[in-house]
């Protein structure tokens, strides 16, 4: 085992520990626009007022390459790489008043950070799972939008542990 993939294990273990101590679902009343739940979502991320800019420009940048609405889930996926951040984070704002767009009724965002310059890519790699989750197994995307932060919980820990597993075993093959 090099100190390069001891590295990468160690990294991922704290990324993966980070990303499960740090959801959160968070229940707001309404957003009359998107750019207001992008400023939301940034506030809840955050309390830093430089770091909220930084991810509300990430969240707009985003929004101009590609819609973030996700057809059939009523949610949308604001995501961005920021630097300044030390960890990924992966949150769900709830509207408890659903909002109205162009492509249908939005009942909320899932929220996810990464880093913006990272040594290893695995460690930006939990996020991406969390994000297929929601496809993989519908009983997360019920739990995000039931607000059960502790079934959200359970199903963010099992999917990090086992794909840690995966690749712990994978990098000891090497």
């Amino acid at each position: 085992l090099s100190m390069k993939s001891l590295r990468s294990i160690a990294g991922l273990g704290t990324e993966i520990v980070e990303l499960v101590e740090h959801f959160q679902i968070v229940a707001i009343r309404k957003a009359d626009s998107m750019e207001e739940l992008m400023e939301i979502s940034a506030n809840v991320v955050t309390d830093s007022p430089s770091l909220k800019e930084k991810i509300f420009e990430g969240f707009k940048d985003r929004q101009k390459i590609s819609d973030t609405y996700v057809d059939g889930m009523e949610i949308c996926l604001l995501h961005c790489k920021v630097d300044a951040v030390c960890h990924s984070r992966f949150k769900y704002i709830s509207l408890t008043e659903p909002m109205m767009t162009a492509k249908g009724f939005l009942k909320g965002a899932v929220v996810m950070i990464v880093q913006k310059e990272v040594e290893d890519d695995i460690l930006i790699e939990p996020v991406g799972r969390l994000s297929a989750l929601l496809v993989e197994d519908q009983r997360f995307l019920q739990a995000l939008l039931s607000r059960d932060q502790a079934a959200g919980t359970r199903y963010i820990e099992k999917a990090l542990v086992k794909y840690y597993q995966q690749e712990v075993l994978k990098i000891m093959e090497v």
